[in-house]
This record gives C-alpha cells, structure tokens and sequence, in this order.
C-alpha cells in the first residue's frame, strides 16, 4: 500500500489490514464513517466483477502464475474485510 491505515500501530500491508482499520483511519481524517463504510462495502461488492472483467480482458499468453496470486489475494481481502470487527 502507498499509505498505512491507522489501528493501534499503522498497517501497510493488506495482508494485516482488518476492517476497523479503514475505521480507525475514517475517525482520524474527521471523515463521516458512515460515508466511509458505505465506500468500502461499495468497493467490496465489485470485486468478483472486477475480477471478472479483467479476467476477459487478459491476453489467453498472460501466465496465470501472475494474476491466480493477485486476484485470490483480491478475494481473500474481500473475505477478511466482509467480516465485520
């Protein structure tokens, strides 16, 4: 990640990022969570369709070896955040 989200320490990994993360993050920038959550929820309600997408868009040469990896971290993310803190 370009940036750390805030929680008791700051988290640049997304492998560590868990949802109240994004909270914690909302509260320190003075910004609505409501407005917040409903951006992230938004965010994650796409990503089967962005994978998806660019799934077609790929060349049939593009080695899977590369996008398996990103697109099942994708969907791991998805999964840790869907669960609420």
């Amino acid at each position: 990640m370009a940036m750390a989200l805030r929680g008791e320490s700051n988290h640049y990994h997304w492998h560590n990022v868990q949802y109240r993360h994004f909270i914690s993050t909302t509260k320190a920038a003075h910004f609505s969570i409501e407005k917040a959550e409903t951006i992230l929820n938004d965010m994650l309600s796409k990503v089967d369709t962005v994978i998806e997408k660019v799934s077609i868009q790929l060349p049939k040469t593009f080695s899977k070896q590369i996008f398996q990896p990103i697109f099942d971290g994708m969907q791991s993310i998805k999964q840790r955040l869907l669960k609420l803190p």
